[in-house]
């Protein structure tokens, strides 16, 4: 087995898998904003999570108690952004 080289530099395994992990990262955030277009202005479960940092039991009683509901598509939940970004801006004042 030869020794991989870029430009006529050795790359380690660890490089190698480093720069795979980078693009997939990179791939995975460019095929998130893709699908935020296509929602108009709609955010999925896991995009909620991520920017309020809660979990899905907080969701889940956020919707029954009426404080963030969600639209079910298909058998997926959506929450519109600005009530998201509303919810985002009553934490920066607190």
């Amino acid at each position: 087995m030869t020794t991989p080289t870029v430009r006529g530099k050795v790359v380690s395994l660890d490089d190698l898998k480093e720069l795979c992990s980078y693009f997939v990262q990179q791939e995975f955030e460019r095929q998130e904003k893709l699908k935020e277009q296509e929602n108009n202005g709609m955010l999925n479960s896991i995009q909620v999570k991520k920017m309020l940092n809660v979990k899905n039991e907080t969701l889940w009683r956020w919707h029954n108690s009426g404080y963030l509901c969600h639209v079910k598509i298909g058998n997926r939940n959506y929450y519109h952004r600005a009530d998201v970004e509303r919810m985002l801006d009553k934490r920066k004042e607190v």
